[in-house]
């Protein structure tokens, strides 16, 4: 019970942090320096406490892992290929891939170093304990949409944040790296927060919400301090405030009233479910 109600508590922190960042995305520090976060602010188009493709890649992932935890890719290309033209901010990696999949039935991208596949890496780390198992599904998720090695190893990184956090347990996010490089025979990726605005790059993002857990505890703070950095402000502020929401059984934000939720029925079978992947 406790891992189901910390993964709901996951999932709500989550879609608020990205809520909170969407009118703030591709800001610089200094214009959200000292703007008033709370009540939500409004981005054109978009209705107020609206969510983006962050929350919409991060509930298709965790109800393709549901279908088929080993193997998730075509479960979810096949979904986020239906959805895609009514979610909001998807990236350029995220469509080219659709395409190659409507065209061709491809299910591994050959490029794509973008944080698509880290923004969605959370359920993984929700479904799955066991390192090995965690990090060859994290893998044949990400190379879906991305096929940057890069890429690949920041949504194992995150995959294993969530993980972690969920169990109450404090993870080497370095080895973490290291391990999920090995597994593909890659390089070991730069994991250093970025000098300034946090941009579209996987490894770039992991590096800021490393820097928002080591200084954080909490999701609301930790959320609020992730928008401030500029940027892709909303999947900062959704995997930081997803990783650290996990760990409560009962989530409170100041703004969370404010959030056009998905749909709360969605969300309890998504925990449920996630919850009974693996973790007894």
């Amino acid at each position: 019970m406790r891992a189901r109600n910390g993964i709901l508590s996951g999932l709500v922190a989550f879609a608020a942090g990205d809520a909170l960042g969407v009118p703030w995305e591709g800001c610089s520090r200094a214009q959200v320096a000292e703007a008033a976060l709370v009540p939500l602010g409004e981005r054109d188009g978009w209705p107020r406490g609206a969510t983006s493709d962050d929350t919409a890649q991060l509930l298709l992932a965790a109800e393709a892992l549901v279908a088929a935890p080993d193997a998730p890719e075509r479960v979810f290309l096949e979904r986020l290929s239906a959805e895609l033209p009514h979610i909001r901010g998807s990236g350029p990696s995220t469509v080219a891939a659709v395409e190659r999949f409507r065209a061709t039935g491809a299910l591994v991208a050959e490029s794509g170093a973008t944080n698509g596949a880290v923004m969605r890496a959370p359920a993984v780390g929700w479904a799955l304990r066991d390192p090995v198992r965690r990090r060859e599904v994290a893998v044949r998720l990400a190379r879906t949409t991305h096929g940057a090695p890069e890429a690949q190893v920041a949504a194992c990184v995150v995959a294993a944040l969530a993980a972690w956090s969920l169990d109450g347990d404090c993870g080497d996010a370095y080895a973490e790296a290291r391990a999920a490089a090995a597994l593909i025979g890659a390089p070991v990726p730069d994991l250093a927060a970025p000098a300034g605005e946090v941009g579209l790059g996987a490894v770039g993002t992991v590096g800021a919400v490393l820097a928002l857990l080591a200084d954080h505890d909490e999701p609301g703070p930790a959320m609020c301090a992730a928008v401030r950095l500029g940027g892709d402000t909303d999947t900062v502020a959704a995997i930081a405030g997803g990783v650290l929401g996990c760990r409560l059984e009962r989530l409170e934000l100041a703004w969370l009233d404010e959030v056009a939720l998905p749909d709360p029925a969605r969300l309890e079978r998504l925990a449920d479910a996630l919850a009974g992947v693996e973790r007894v």
